[in-house]
């Protein structure tokens, strides 16, 4: 049974969504401005993982150095580590027929440069290519609402189709600044990744508008990054949508999807990590509360947390009743919705009084 709260004392409160502004409108996709950003190559450095593929006429030649397998879709990353060339202490990489290669300080290019020269030298090959990629990469996003997650990626460049507001391009300052990489905002046709934060137009979009261009990414079998889970956002009265409709969608069309955010784990460990630098909170210490059953509520209980349920949010129409001149909730309804959620709510209050 729900406990009904008449007042609480606010302390801490981990919000969902926030109000939309500066929208790029769904209708402008196509023709969706390119961006670059300008960059310093990266500098190889001790302890770097490089893939590096030599490609010549015969396959059989080409084998006996690219020994790692380009499936990015069976292997993980630390698949793809174990399988690359480590840079040692001293800056040098193990490299069949060469031997010991130094590339530490070098760019990439520099090291495709050096290896295609030393091969060519040595007799061994001729007409051959060589490509160098570094594969210990990874960026990390950072939602609107502060909702992190770590993304492994093994190119130099990325070109990300971004559904949302211009004012989220913030969150790729640091792949730019701190990967030394550079981010390219592309027609969906072009992209290596989509990253979602919210739809284009929140307040009149319907998910119908989004079908062709999901089917798209999903041709190109690109990964969806969601750095919003929530599914709508309540904002005065009226109701939006959020990234996590968008994602949704593209799950139930085949597509895969990456969440940052409740229910999902990765946010309550950043959580977690917070408080132990601060104040290490127990976990009996920690109150979820939200208006989202199925974010919110399902998120506490996949971290056996307390939760307090918000009814005047997402539920508030209809599960607050008129009972003379007060506002009550509806505590037979409630209880059947929790039910229909499968999920379980250790209190309830109508708003924060």
């Amino acid at each position: 049974m729900v406990k009904i709260l008449k007042i609480l004392t606010l302390i801490i409160v981990i919000s969902s969504c926030s109000s939309k502004k500066d929208i790029v409108y769904l209708q402008d996709y196509k023709n969706y401005e390119s961006k670059g950003f300008s960059y310093i190559d990266h500098l190889i450095k001790y302890n770097d993982i490089l893939k590096i593929s030599v490609n010549t006429a015969d396959p059989l030649i080409s084998s006996q150095f690219n020994s790692l397998n380009t499936d990015f879709s069976v292997n993980s990353t630390e698949i793809l580590k174990i399988n690359g060339y480590q840079v040692d202490n001293n800056g040098y990489i193990n490299f069949p027929i060469l031997g010991a290669v130094e590339l530490k300080g070098l760019s990439l290019t520099q090291a495709e440069k050096k290896i295609y020269k030393l091969l060519l030298d040595s007799g061994q090959l001729k007409n051959h290519t060589v490509n160098v990629k570094l594969i210990n990469a990874h960026f990390t996003i950072l939602g609107e609402v502060n909702k992190p997650g770590t993304y492994d990626y093994i190119e130099n460049n990325l070109n990300i189709f971004h559904i949302g507001g211009k004012r989220h391009h913030s969150i790729y300052k640091d792949m730019i600044h701190k990967k030394k990489i550079t981010i390219e905002f592309e027609n969906i046709a072009d992209a290596d990744l989509i990253v979602c934060t919210e739809p284009f137009n929140p307040s009149i979009d319907e998910l119908s508008d989004y079908g062709s261009m999901l089917k798209a990414g999903i041709d190109k079998e690109l990964t969806l990054l969601c750095a919003n889970p929530d599914l709508v956002v309540d904002v005065g009265e009226t109701r939006e949508m959020c990234a996590g409709s968008v994602a949704s969608m593209y799950e139930q069309m085949g597509g895969k999807v990456i969440y940052f955010g409740k229910p999902h784990n990765k946010i309550y460990q950043e959580v977690y990590s917070f408080l132990n630098k601060v104040s290490k909170a127990k976990s009996e210490s920690i109150l979820c509360i939200g208006d989202g059953l199925n974010t919110d509520i399902q998120g506490a209980n996949k971290e056996k947390l307390d939760s307090l349920l918000v009814v005047g949010g997402l539920l508030k129409t209809k599960h607050l009743i008129l009972k003379g001149n007060n506002t009550i909730i509806d505590e037979r309804k409630l209880n059947q919705t929790i039910k229909n959620y499968e999920v379980h709510v250790d209190y309830a209050i109508k708003y924060f009084q």
